[in-house]
């Protein structure tokens, strides 16, 4: 799991659930390559956290990560 955390200081959440559809759609289904890894990203579960500061609106995303190590080549 990937958790992505966004804050904002609005009345309402309309502009953190928008950064956190931007954000999304570059994580959604997206490939990583590393030396010795693939790393796969889903969206998941997506949730507004009330803060303790009234002032802030969190949107909270678990993103589905799935890794796969290379196989060494023979």
């Amino acid at each position: 799991m990937l958790e992505v955390n966004v804050w904002d200081q609005n009345q309402y959440y309309t502009r953190a659930d928008a950064l956190m559809d931007e954000l999304e759609k570059k994580l959604h289904r997206s490939s990583f390559m590393t030396e010795g890894y693939l790393i796969r990203t889903f969206r998941g579960k997506r949730q507004h956290i009330p803060d303790p500061d009234k002032t802030l609106k969190r949107v909270q995303e678990q993103f589905e990560m799935h890794v796969y190590e290379k196989e060494e080549q023979s």
